[in-house]
Formats: C-alpha cells, sequence, structure tokens
C-alpha cells in the first residue's frame, strides 16, 4: 500500500511541478484541434493533411509500415518501390520517431488521421519542452513561460515543415539540448545532451547533425560570455578599489 502511494505521490508531483508545461501541451494540442476545424480536415471534413511529401512519401511508408508490423513481414527489402529496395533504410530515414506508434493505434485505413495526429503532438511536446527548457534555464514557471513554449511550437519552421515529419522530433529535442549543453558547462552533466543528440540523430541524422554544430556555437558563445562577466566583475572590483 505505502508503495502505490509513493508511485502516486511521484507521478502527481510530476505532473504539479511541471504544471505549466502540461498548460501549454494542451493549449497546443487545441490549437491545432481548431486549426483541422477550421480547414475542415479529415476527420472533421473530408479535406487530406496529406500534402507534398506527406502524400508522396510518408503516406505510402505508414501504410506500409504499418502492414508489415501488423503482418510480421521483414524490416529488410521491399518490392513496393520501383523494382525493390531497402526498407529498413527508409524506415531509419522516415519513420523511426517514437510517434510512429500512433500509426499502429489508427490503423491502415485512417492513415490521414493518424499522421494529423503525430503532427498535432509533435507540435505539443515542443511547446512543453520549450516551457521546461525555460522553466530549468532561467527558474521561471509561469503562464508566461507556457505562452513562450506555444509560441515556440508555432514558429515558422513549424509553419513551414509540419509536413515533413522526420524533422519534427528534432524540434521537440531541440530545448532538451540547449539545457543539456548548459549542464554541461554549468553543472559538468552530460547526461541531458548526450540522450537528447542521440535521440535527434535516431530520428534525423541530418537534423541531429545540424542541431549539434549549433550547439557547438551555444557552448563557445555561453563560455565567453562567461568569461565576459567576469571580467566586467573584475573591473567593477578594480573601480571600487
Amino acid at each position: 500500500m505505502k508503495i502505490k502511494n509513493e508511485k502516486g505521490s511521484v507521478i502527481s508531483r510530476i505532473f504539479k511541478d511541471n504544471k505549466y508545461c502540461w498548460l501549454a501541451f494542451g493549449c497546443s494540442a487545441v490549437i491545432m484541434l481548431i486549426v483541422y476545424i477550421c480547414y475542415s480536415l479529415i476527420p472533421f471534413g473530408d479535406v487530406t493533411i496529406l500534402r507534398m511529401d506527406l502524400y508522396h512519401q510518408y503516406g505510402p511508408l505508414f501504410a506500409e509500415f504499418y502492414d508489415r508490423v501488423t503482418q510480421m513481414k521483414s524490416f529488410l527489402y521491399s518490392w513496393n518501390t520501383g523494382l525493390g529496395s531497402s526498407f529498413l533504410g527508409n524506415f531509419y530515414n522516415y519513420l523511426c520517431s517514437p510517434l510512429s506508434i500512433v500509426m499502429l493505434i489508427f490503423g491502415h485505413k485512417n492513415m490521414p488521421e493518424a499522421i494529423a495526429t503525430m503532427i498535432l503532438l509533435a507540435a505539443a511536446f515542443s511547446s512543453a519542452t520549450f516551457c521546461y527548457y525555460l522553466k530549468k534555464s532561467f527558474g521561471e514557471h509561469s503562464p508566461v513561460t507556457a505562452a513562450f513554449g506555444v509560441l515556440y511550437s508555432f514558429c515558422g519552421f513549424f509553419i513551414a515543415y509540419y509536413w515533413n515529419l522526420m524533422w519534427l522530433d528534432a524540434m521537440v529535442l531541440f530545448p532538451l539540448m540547449i539545457l543539456g549543453i548548459e549542464r554541461i558547462i554549468n553543472e559538468r552533466r552530460p547526461a541531458l545532451y548526450i540522450f537528447s543528440l542521440s535521440m535527434t540523430l535516431m530520428t534525423s541524422y541530418y537534423m541531429g547533425y545540424m542541431e549539434e554544430k549549433e550547439m557547438e556555437l551555444t557552448e563557445v558563445y555561453q563560455l565567453g560570455y562567461e568569461k565576459q562577466t567576469e571580467h566586467f566583475v573584475d573591473f567593477l572590483y578594480w573601480l571600487r578599489a
């Protein structure tokens, strides 16, 4: 009984301590639902969210992914593309996202709804992770940080590239990578950075590569900023002397 109470207290503490992260998550999800309703997207109308690469690449690949998992077929090779090609390569390039499990829940016939749900969840998780970054980095946890989380989730990158699913995981993980760099610099704790970078490389290797280069620039800037701050403080002490 005590173990159950402890588990319950841990779960309740996670929700209570991060309530504005969950608020940001919920607000982004609701905004996406409103957009789907306004544009009469399936299942709120007869318009499909599939366009550009979603229609020509992701849709067929997710449908085949569902068939291969449910029918226990091999991931090594596929005869559905031209004269045949490696499906495993397509999986790691396009489908290797934790959100792909949504496809298994919705099924082959509801593939457009599954992809729309993945996009919604990517926006919601992006909002939550950015709000969490603001909480940990700036020590601020309020409706303001939740609002900034929502703004991040609907930034220009998301609006322009929501149809390229394999890039959205990098957007979710980006705030955690920045927080990880800060923890390396300030606390010598690399675990979060290693985890977030590994997940980004796994879901999209070239987005992971670009974000890793961005982290290098962030680290150089932060170290330089700290050095400048130290010199400025020394200068103030010199003036007082």
